[in-house]
Parts: structure tokens; C-alpha cells; sequence
């Protein structure tokens, strides 16, 4: 049985994943947005059954808008139907396109990662391509480069493998820095 927080805010963000939920979590912070719950529903098959449940939570009568995010992976399309298709099989009223956003109560958006024009991707793509110009890319580059001259075979999920890479470096970097500045 999928897993759905108490209700306590009339707008609902739900999301795809441990990864999503933090990173959104840590964004809404940052903006000093309060009035957005974030829902984790799990994986891309658990948003069917995570939407029967939600649907009958105790206050699901006061929410007002859910945002539906998840990752376009390989099929920007395929990946809009099947949202579409778990919140017709809960009876929740849908849009017919991204981005577009229902007029009933609650009004419901879907949104796909990386972007409203990628036909595939992931939110560590959406990351990636900020962070394009930050020098550390590079040595992630370097890094992911040096594995492939040793024949060592690249990660499942590049993407993924790239932005936790990226996320040591920073982080062995902002370590070595805040040490630095004790001493």
C-alpha cells in the first residue's frame, strides 16, 4: 500500500522519487514558498495506486491544485500518457497536454523533467544543464573520460552518475573549505 502523507496544505507537489523530493524540497526553502506540501509517490508504476490512496486521505477535500512532476526518461510522451492515464484511473480530472493546468477543483498540472521541450531526460539532466558552466563539470567530464580509457564500463544512468559526482566533488570541496577556515 503506497505510502501518502497526512494532508496539510491545499497545494500538493507530487513527485517522483527520494531525489525529487529533496531536491524540490530544498528549492520551495530556498523561494520561501510554505504553502506547498511535497509528496513523494514513489517510482513511475506507483503513481496509479498512490493516487487511489491520496484521493481518500483524511482533508484530500481542502486541496485546491496538485503539481504532478516526474521524469520524461526516455519518452517525453509515453511518460505524459502515463501520468494521464493514473489520474483518469483515480477519476481525477486531467490536462490534455504538459504544463497545462485544469480548471476544476483541484486544478491539476502535469510537469516532466528536464523541460517542457526535451523528449527524454531526467531531473539530474535539468541540473546538469545549469551547471554546464561551472569549472567543476569539467573535472567530472575528465573523470567519467578516464574510466572509459581504463575500459571501464560507463554507469547504467550517466546522467545520474554525473550529478552524484559532481554533488562529492562539491561536497569534498566545501568540506575541505569550511576546515580551512576553522584553522
Amino acid at each position: 500500500m503506497p505510502k501518502v502523507e497526512a494532508i496539510d496544505q491545499s497545494k500538493l507537489l507530487l513527485v517522483e522519487g527520494r531525489d525529487a523530493y529533496e531536491f524540490f524540497n530544498m528549492l520551495l526553502k530556498h523561494l520561501e514558498i510554505s504553502d506547498i506540501q511535497i509528496q513523494n509517490f514513489g517510482g513511475i508504476h506507483e503513481l496509479r495506486p498512490f493516487l487511489k490512496v491520496l484521493i481518500n486521505a483524511p482533508n484530500f477535500d481542502s486541496v485546491q491544485s496538485i503539481g504532478i512532476t516526474r521524469d520524461a526518461e526516455k519518452d517525453a510522451s509515453a511518460a505524459f500518457y502515463s501520468v494521464h492515464n493514473s489520474l483518469k484511473a483515480a477519476n481525477i480530472d486531467n490536462p490534455s497536454q504538459v504544463w497545462q493546468i485544469t480548471t476544476g477543483i483541484p486544478q491539476i498540472g502535469i510537469y516532466l523533467l528536464p523541460d517542457l521541450d526535451a523528449a527524454s531526460g531526467m531531473l539530474e539532466d535539468l541540473c546538469l544543464n545549469m551547471l554546464d558552466t561551472d569549472a567543476a563539470i569539467v573535472c567530472v567530464e575528465q573523470y567519467f573520460q578516464c574510466l572509459d580509457n581504463q575500459s571501464i564500463p560507463p554507469p547504467r544512468n550517466f546522467a545520474k552518475a554525473k550529478m552524484m559526482a559532481f554533488l562529492a566533488f562539491i561536497s569534498i570541496g566545501f568540506n575541505r573549505i569550511t576546515k580551512a577556515k576553522r584553522l
